[in-house]
């Protein structure tokens, strides 16, 4: 007996990244709101939320008119970021993932 499903499973049918279905100026504003929503003005620099919001909204267009403002310092770090692994980290990341780990199993 075949049966076949009459709609697809929530994975298929889930959108992977929320943020390609909005525009630029469209995410430009939600991320001005949620900014200014969540009082981030001593936390972060609006204009590095957005790029980082661009650069999530289409991590493989890095571009300067997909991503105004990238620094060639930023476009580096995000070219590099997939090729390093555990021994290219710092040693306080190392140390303090180890100490996560070690506590893990001891629980």
């Amino acid at each position: 007996m075949n049966m076949k499903r009459a709609s697809a499973g929530y994975g298929e049918r889930r959108n992977k990244n929320p943020l390609v279905t909005r525009t630029p100026d469209e995410l430009d504003e939600d991320v001005k709101a949620f900014y200014e929503r969540v009082e981030l003005g001593n936390t972060i620099d609006l204009g590095t939320l957005i790029r980082g919001a661009r650069i999530a909204r289409d991590p493989r267009n890095l571009s300067q008119p997909a991503v105004p403002g990238i620094t060639s310092a930023e476009l580096n770090t995000i070219k590099e970021e997939g090729k390093s692994n555990f021994f290219q980290q710092t040693k306080q990341l190392k140390v303090t993932i180890m100490t996560t780990a070690c506590a893990a199993i001891i629980q």
